[in-house]
């Protein structure tokens, strides 16, 4: 016989017995005459015999005791196969993979036959992990019990308020089911799109909440390449519609939650939401930002029935943390710039106009009579000693390059401010009193946008541009006046006046802040990674 008939002939009789090898229930019932069909491997490619697999009906309760005659299931052979009977064609289901000597495990889900045989993508094992849930006071812990629906996971709450689902399968995305024996209302669904890693334990702090995300925070070198660890940080998050369902959150909002990978829950502020858009712009508090490392992560919880939001600005940007006045600068309407701080070092606009900015919404200057104005005591709040710790920083897009004067962020030419200097360079000044300005130089370059950030540390003094430190010097012009302590606060104009011409800006600016500390080079550069158009830092 021909040698390549021969092999043709066995390779479609090993199909042909694979496919009759169709399995039983484990509950004995009908059988239709489909079958799944599939191989399950380890990590390292290699099959992965003697496997346990199981199919259950994608709505199957484990606690419940009914649809038991639709669970099928077989034991891989030595090349990791397996071949299952469907029980009910019209049924979708599952597949749960459990090697029994090393306790890995994978879960196959969405499962629809699609004719006699169905071909399954391979199952991968590996390591288990678990998911705790924080069950809130409105739901019955003494009857009532937690399942993964179309999987064999479950656990009975027995009055514990602090459940832990054990083995779960990990890599995809699960839900988490709540039923009561007591009751004769329908199981639901707690919470949706829970990703467990493994040998992780997953923290559900708010099981009302129907979806949940992990959002990773990648500082190594593919992500924002910070090396050092970044302490209370206001972490970017953007949403659109290519990583969030505006639908499936309240129109405003007022659902989004966030916590840290142990459930503790995170301050965080909501600067944009435009559900009609599908864009948002929401700073969340880290407390510790993990310095080269891609595996920390925090919790996006959505879809609740609850009309009160959690976000708050001063929570976020915490004076105790050093932050002196924040403005996003994302109004679209009315002349009050708002503080997102405590200090509440409001500005009025005179002549700005919301556009759209790197983060949100940002204000146009238009070079003439354009400014934001902060006065009063509060803004005395932004004096600092001439010698002390502060820093300013702004997102700014200037709209010409030439040999004037723009302002960018004044506290008095006689005290602190960003601006561009005269033959095109941003420029960070100090005024030391009766003495000299003390500047720090870089070129301007472009009209695109740019993220300044100037530092006085003592009798340093550091020019940031996009993350960067690009001038350390101190260059010095004498002048024996005193230092101003009096004058306003102001955005896109210099308030000491009387210049020819006058010292507006012209272009847009967009988050601006002021601190009393000297931030850090890698604080300054986490913040470029996350604000820029291309975020580098969070990933979904």
């Amino acid at each position: 016989m021909n040698k390549n008939l021969f092999f043709t002939l066995l390779i479609s009789v090993a199909f042909l017995l694979l496919v009759e090898h169709c399995s039983t229930s484990i509950i004995a019932g009908g059988s239709s005459s489909e079958t799944v069909i599939g191989k399950v491997i380890n990590q390292d490619g290699s099959p992965a015999c003697s496997t346990v697999v199981t199919l259950y009906p994608s709505d199957y309760n484990p606690m419940h005791g009914s649809g038991l005659n639709q669970v099928t299931s077989d034991t891989t052979n030595v090349y990791g196969e397996y071949s299952i009977c469907v029980p009910n064609s019209d049924n979708t289901y599952s597949i749960v993979a459990r090697m029994p000597n090393s306790g890995t495990s994978a879960l196959l889900s969405g499962i629809v036959p699609t004719g006699d045989t169905t071909q399954m993508k391979d199952a991968i094992l590996s390591m288990p992990g678990s998911i705790t849930v924080i069950v809130p006071d409105s739901i019955d812990a003494v009857d009532g019990y937690l399942y993964i629906p179309g999987t064999d996971i479950a656990v009975a709450l027995h009055g514990n308020r602090n459940a832990v689902l054990q083995n779960v399968p990990s890599g995809t995305e699960l839900n988490v089911s709540y039923a009561s024996r007591g009751s004769s209302v329908p199981s639901t669904i707690l919470a949706s799109g829970i990703e467990v890693s493994p040998n992780e334990n997953t923290v559900v702090s708010y099981p009302q909440w129907r979806f949940s995300k992990k959002l990773y925070l990648n500082t190594t070198g593919s992500g924002a390449a910070v090396s050092e660890n970044v302490y209370n940080f206001p972490v970017l998050v953007r949403l659109n519609g290519d990583n969030f369902n505006f639908s499936e959150a309240k129109s405003n909002g007022f659902d989004i939650r966030f916590t840290k990978s142990n459930g503790t829950p995170l301050p965080f502020e909501i600067e944009q939401w435009d559900s009609l858009h599908s864009r948002a712009v929401i700073w969340v508090k880290i407390d510790t930002v993990f310095g080269n490392n891609a595996t920390q992560y925090m919790v996006m919880y959505w879809a609740a029935e609850i009309n009160q939001t959690t976000s708050n600005g001063s929570n976020v940007f915490d004076t105790a943390d050093g932050f002196a006045g924040v403005w996003h600068l994302g109004q679209t309407d009315g002349s009050r710039v708002p503080d997102a701080t405590v200090n509440g070092i409001d500005g009025t606009a005179e002549m700005t106009t919301a556009t759209s900015g790197v983060i949100g919404e940002a204000q146009m200057f238009n070079g003439i009579s354009s400014l934001i104005r902060a006065s009063g005591p509060e803004a005395d709040k932004l004096n600092f000693p001439e010698d002390s710790d502060f820093s300013v920083s702004a997102w700014v897009k200037t709209a010409v390059i030439d040999t004037f004067f723009y302002a960018i962020v004044f506290k008095s030419n006689k005290q602190y401010g960003l601006q561009i200097r005269p033959y095109s360079k941003w420029e960070f000044f100090n005024f030391i009193d009766n003495s000299r300005w003390e500047m720090s130089q870089a070129p301007v370059g472009d009209t695109s946008w740019h993220a300044l950030t100037g530092v006085r540390n003592g009798n340093k003094q550091y020019l940031f541009v996009d993350g960067v430190c690009v001038d350390s010097s101190i260059i010095t012009i004498q002048a024996v006046i005193p230092r101003e302590y009096t004058m306003p606060f102001e955005i896109g104009h210099c308030p000491d006046g009387g210049y020819s011409p006058d010292r507006y800006f012209n272009g847009i600016i967009d988050e601006v802040r002021v601190a009393k500390i000297a931030f850090s080079k890698d604080w300054v550069k986490l913040c470029y990674m996350n604000q820029k158009a291309q975020d580098a830092l969070v990933e979904w």
